[in-house]
């Protein structure tokens, strides 16, 4: 809540007064010298370090995949509980998302949503700055935050994304730049 990495910068709700109806009291009357401090110490050295890290790959091999990791609560605004398990987000670009909803609904028994519980046609900055604009492969996985409170949730659920983007990132024709 300190400031949304996955945010456009000025984004009203990059640095929210409110989340999920509890007032946040840090982020109320902010001034702009307290938000471009934030992104001076947490946003651009995330996206500065994700920049270096895409480059030293694409230096040394093929164009890179690039997999964002994300949670969601299981309950929004009071309102029923969320289905989901996990989340596959995306927006133009199917080459990592269709192979990875095919193969978790193939190899798991989860409730898999598709660009659910967000959209990844409308949140992204990240993905959208990073990887679309160079037209890399990419997807954004949500795993629902009650799955992951302890080791072995932890450790399944590492299990089951390094399972899922083994067999998906073994497509040597995935590895290209394509802008969609």
């Amino acid at each position: 809540l300190v400031i949304d990495c996955n945010r456009q910068p000025g984004d009203p709700t990059s640095i929210p007064e409110l989340s999920d109806g509890i007032r946040i009291p840090g982020n109320q009357n902010l001034s702009d010298t307290e938000a471009e401090r934030r992104l001076e110490e947490c946003f651009w050295p995330y996206h500065h370090a994700i920049t270096r890290e895409i480059a030293r790959l694409w230096r040394h091999g093929p164009p890179p995949a690039i997999v964002s990791l994300h949670s969601f609560t299981p309950q929004l605004r009071g309102f029923e509980p969320r289905p989901w398990h996990i989340g596959i987000l995306w927006n133009h670009d199917p080459r990592l998302a269709l192979p990875l909803l095919d193969w978790l609904r193939e190899h798991t028994d989860y409730c898999i949503g598709d660009n659910e519980p967000y959209s990844g046609r409308s949140v992204g900055f990240t993905m959208q700055t990073h990887a679309e604009a160079a037209g890399l492969p990419h997807v954004l996985f949500e795993v629902r935050q009650d799955l992951l409170t302890d080791a072995p949730g932890l450790e399944r659920w590492a299990d089951v994304l390094a399972r899922a983007l083994q067999a998906v990132l073994a497509d040597p024709h995935l590895h290209r730049v394509v802008h969609f």
